[in-house]
């Protein structure tokens, strides 16, 4: 595992090996809300041999997102 990462970041970042943090900035719970939160994350990605394209960017970001959403995370 990456320095830095636990728990479900380890997870996120075995997405795509340019995954270099992942920091959980905010979590925000309602008492209305039943077993649920809101979460924001911040990912930093890096292609240590090239300048990224923004194709690089969106294609980390689908698979981070189809990788939370098969565990239950509704993205929004």
């Amino acid at each position: 595992a990456r320095a830095g990462l636990t728990g479900g970041g380890r997870v996120l970042a075995q997405v795509d090996a340019r995954i270099k943090d992942i920091l959980l900035l905010d979590v925000f719970e309602k008492d209305e809300w039943k077993d649920q939160r809101s979460i924001t994350l911040r990912c930093r990605i890096q292609d240590d041999e090239k300048t990224m394209t923004k194709e690089d960017i969106d294609q980390i970001q689908k698979a981070l997102s189809a990788a939370v959403t098969q565990r239950g995370v509704q993205v929004r």
